[in-house]
């Protein structure tokens, strides 16, 4: 599909988008899904340094009843203001480091088979369908802008403000659902799947018949606060200054060399330096929105579900074994205490517990798909 702009110089520029380009965005996803899963199975996965842990899944639900799992004693402490379910090795010896992907991939595949590999890829089909189809139906204003010379600040401003609220509005909801359904042990087909089966025990037990409230509003309150826009801003920016290095290379340097041997170094240069930079900036705000998306915050309205604990102490009880349960049967570890958003600490908190390396899990498919993109 192409499209035409006249500028006010008389000038006709063309802006196309090409519906073949999103057809192999679509198959190629299909291809790499398994990838996608495993991936971010592996990013989510608490593996603290030390030998305890504190973990909960996403429901109670296991993927089958042989699940294997250390031997683990449950310490539940009924002081706490919130419901707790701190594990430690029943042996007293820590956990194992940070498993590698394959030995993820394998844990999938015994739990799960093809339909832990493939478990989500609907729903992220859907998305970039959707998304390639708003892509061919609408001008980009911003490059219109752009290529107007008296306009050229409001042209990258305006592309900067709209990536950013645009990844805001469609990122965020799609991260929250994709990667816990992914994370969730539980096979739910789409498209008939409920946000309720993606929901914690404490969190369906506060629905009152309102899943996707109890889900979004925790997952988005906590998302959207400035802290936390701030780092998807940074990311935007991050991309920015990557596509602002490769097209200064390659359209404003590469054309004035006349050796081919250089003009190739300007482009390795231009390509994998950019897709370097892309790796150190962007893998870790991948990983931390990935935490943020399925964290185990249960009590995210402390206030009332503070209350409605202190008025019924039997229904604390229930959701103590209920968590506790799912716990002892997950073989994927989420953090259940909640990761401190203020001032950036969660950050601090995953290197603190599990050191750089946990930032930068699955650096490799960053810089892989920051080097194809380009």
């Amino acid at each position: 599909m192409n499209l035409t702009y006249t500028t006010s110089s008389g000038t006709q520029v063309a802006i196309s988008a090409d519906p073949l380009s999103v057809q192999s965005e679509l198959i190629l996803t299909i291809l790499l899904y398994p990838i996608i899963s495993i991936l971010t199975r592996w990013r989510v996965e608490y593996c603290p340094k030390q030998g305890r842990e504190t973990v909960l899944p996403l429901n109670t639900i296991p993927a089958k009843e042989d699940t294997a799992t250390p031997d683990v004693q449950i310490v539940v402490d009924p002081t706490a203001g919130k419901s707790s379910c701190d594990t430690e090795p029943a042996t007293g010896t820590p956990y194992k480091s940070r498993q590698s992907f394959f030995e993820m991939a394998g844990r999938v595949w015994t739990h799960e088979r093809w339909n832990g590999l493939y478990k989500g890829l609907p729903l992220l089909l859907v998305s970039q369908a959707l998304s390639g189809w708003l892509r061919c139906r609408n001008v980009d204003l911003a490059e219109v802008l752009m290529t107007e010379q008296m306009n050229l600040s409001w042209g990258v401003g305006l592309s900067f403000f709209t990536s950013i609220f645009g990844r805001l509005a469609w990122w965020i909801p799609q991260t929250i659902l994709l990667t816990r359904l992914i994370v969730s042990p539980e096979t739910v087909p789409f498209p008939f799947f409920k946000p309720r089966s993606l929901m914690t025990p404490t969190e369906l037990a506060f629905a009152d018949g309102h899943g996707w409230i109890a889900m979004f509003v925790p997952g988005l309150g906590q998302i959207l606060t400035p802290v936390l826009t701030s780092i998807f801003t940074f990311w935007q920016l991050a991309f920015l200054l990557t596509g602002v290095f490769r097209r200064y290379l390659l359209l404003s340097i590469f054309p004035r060399i006349d050796n081919v041997f250089l003009s190739l170094g300007v482009v390795f240069f231009a390509l994998v330096g950019g897709a370097l930079l892309d790796t150190v900036l962007l893998t870790p705000l991948e990983v931390a929105a990935c935490r943020l998306a399925v964290r185990a915050d249960p009590f995210f309205a402390k206030d009332i579900v503070g209350q409605a604990l202190k008025d019924h102490p039997e229904t604390r009880d229930a959701l103590e074994r209920l968590e506790n349960e799912a716990a002892s049967r997950a073989y994927v570890r989420l953090r259940q205490v909640r990761y401190d958003h203020l001032r950036l600490r969660h950050f601090s908190t995953i290197i603190s517990e599990e050191g750089w390396g946990a930032l930068y899990t699955g650096w490799w498919w960053t810089f892989w798909r920051s080097l194809v993109t380009y």
